[in-house]
This record gives C-alpha cells, sequence and structure tokens, in this order.
C-alpha cells in the first residue's frame, strides 16, 4: 500500500512541476524537457526559414518567449530587419504591412530598415514573403537565445 502512495505522490509531483514551469517566468538559453513542453498545452507556430518556433504563453510586453525545434527558449521582439538594399526599397515593400506594423525605423548611415510588428506571426509572415520579394535584401527576425556576458 505505501509503495501505491508513493508512486501516486511522485507522479502528481511530476505533473504539478510541469504546471508551475508552464506558469513561470522563462530564461533564455534553457532547454525544456519533452515533459515541461507538453505540460504547456497546444502552443501556436510560425516559420522563419524552414524552421518552426512555437511560442510560450505570458509572453511580455517586449517581446514573445519562443522555444525552437531542440526546446531551447529564445525571444523574438517582433522585429524584421531589412538591410543590403536602399533604404526607400525596403520602406516601399513595407508598405503592405502598414495596418501590422507598430513602428517602422530607418538607418539610413546603417542602410538598415526595421519594422516592429503588432504579433510575432504577422512578423514572421512578413520576413518571409519579404525575404521572397526584395531582390539583394538581407531581411532576417532576430531571435535571442542568450544575453552576452560580460568578462
Amino acid at each position: 500500500m505505501n509503495k501505491k502512495i508513493a508512486i501516486i505522490s511522485a507522479s502528481i509531483v511530476v505533473m504539478l512541476s510541469g504546471v508551475t514551469f508552464a506558469q513561470s517566468a522563462y530564461e533564455l538559453g534553457v532547454t525544456l524537457t519533452p515533459v515541461q513542453i507538453s505540460a504547456l498545452g497546444s502552443l501556436k507556430t510560425f516559420n522563419v526559414a524552414n524552421k518552426t518556433y512555437r511560442i510560450l504563453p505570458q509572453s511580455g510586453d517586449s517581446g514573445s518567449y519562443v522555444i525552437n525545434d531542440l526546446g531551447k527558449v529564445g525571444k523574438c521582439e517582433g522585429e524584421v530587419l531589412i538591410s543590403g538594399v536602399p533604404t526607400a526599397q525596403a520602406k516601399k515593400a513595407l508598405e503592405k504591412y502598414q495596418p501590422k506594423t507598430v513602428s517602422i525605423k530607418v538607418y539610413d548611415s546603417l542602410n538598415i530598415v526595421s519594422a516592429r510588428f503588432l504579433n510575432i506571426v504577422d512578423a514572421a509572415q512578413a520576413r518571409n514573403e519579404l525575404a521572397d520579394s526584395i531582390q539583394g535584401a538581407t531581411v532576417t527576425l532576430p531571435i535571442v537565445f542568450s544575453l552576452p556576458k560580460a568578462k
């Protein structure tokens, strides 16, 4: 009888640890276990450059936490960067996304245009379409998996 109680108790602890993790803050670079990921339930996904990412719940105002196909936690600000072409060309290409953008910043001296989107799914879709449509441009949706550390 005591063994059954111990097994049931251990099972409950494992299940609750997954739920507790699902409700806690995420840390960049941490790799979630399959148990932790399944405790999160069904997650929204998006694709960038033939890679699939899942959006974690409780993302902050300054971006969304995501996990890659290995379960590693990263953060995406929902910002598309366009470089390698004249800024006027990049701005023109972004016109069709106007209702979905929060801001567009032009850095003429760096030859970069940055567009922040309302949500990460719209940003990923725009990044993929722009990468295909603007010849010679480098179009990225930065996802950070670790922060630089001072030496």
